[in-house]
């Protein structure tokens, strides 16, 4: 019995250390499923070290269409700079032009990114 105790105190243990020490922040998910395509001037450019995303862009939103009548997480956002990730390499010719993108937001209620696809 006091084994059996023991062990439970071991895996609760364990349990709390992984819930410490985990980055929460790999691990989002789409809040349900939405995209937008938006006409947006591209402000800035910023490469990162991520492999997946190696940019980041800052886009001011002047118009946002919803797709398929999904949700559009950008229709509020329209007036203002929002910062997206993309699988692109460098786009760094695009700075100051404006372009039809691909936005969708992926996350849950503690906070997300947005995603984005240039429409070429």
């Amino acid at each position: 019995m006091i084994f059996v105790i023991y062990a439970e105190l071991i895996n609760l243990e364990l349990i709390l250390i992984f819930l410490k020490y985990h980055d929460w922040t790999k691990e989002l998910l789409l809040v349900i499923p939405n995209d937008s395509i938006v006409k947006a001037k591209i402000i800035k450019i910023i490469k990162t070290n991520e492999k997946n995303f190696p940019i980041v862009v800052d886009l001011e939103i002047l118009n946002s269409t919803s797709v398929n009548e999904m949700p559009n997480f950008t229709k509020d956002k329209i007036g203002q700079t929002i910062q997206a990730c993309f699988r692109q390499e460098d786009e760094s010719n695009l700075i100051d032009t404006i372009n039809d993108i691909h936005v969708e937001f992926t996350g849950d209620e503690r906070g997300g990114r947005f995603f984005g696809k240039f429409t070429k």
